[in-house]
């Protein structure tokens, strides 16, 4: 059978409090676990759409990403068919932080540091207009 739940495919949250936001799965966990867990980046809050209209700050402000980290069953999300590239070195340094993040919940002031590296990543991937379908927000 096809590992369908690979690293960088688009998911769907299914329940909890970011249901029906979009994230990425960063790593699968099989170690000795009673349940298949994936560890999860997503997008809790979108970047508005641009208008000519708008002052800089303005844009600024509302084109701001939220992102979290979250360890889910695999039961609890839907498994798109799009992909996410983030490249080898950044995909390496965003697995390495969110799995450190998982592991030191409680150590906010590290882990902070690490959160706005992602998240600057993501903005960064939002405003050269790659994977696009990833930060436009869900309909339903």
């Amino acid at each position: 059978m096809a590992l369908i739940h690979k690293q960088g495919k688009i998911v769907i949250l299914l329940s909890g409090r970011f249901a029906g936001c979009k994230a990425v799965i960063v790593s699968n966990n099989h170690q000795r676990k009673k349940f298949e867990n994936c560890v999860l980046l997503g997008i809790s809050k979108y970047p508005s759409r641009y208008f000519k209209k708008k002052s800089k700050v303005s844009d600024a402000k509302s084109n701001k990403i939220k992102v979290f980290i979250k360890k889910v069953n695999k039961n609890h999300f839907f498994v798109t068919r799009y992909n996410v590239n983030f490249g080898e070195e950044n995909g390496k340094l965003i697995r390495k932080f969110a799995l450190n993040y998982i592991k030191n919940k409680k150590l906010q002031a590290k882990n902070n540091g690490e959160k706005n590296f992602i998240k600057n990543l993501l903005s960064e991937q939002c405003l050269f207009d790659k994977n696009k379908w990833f930060f436009e927000r869900l309909k339903f």
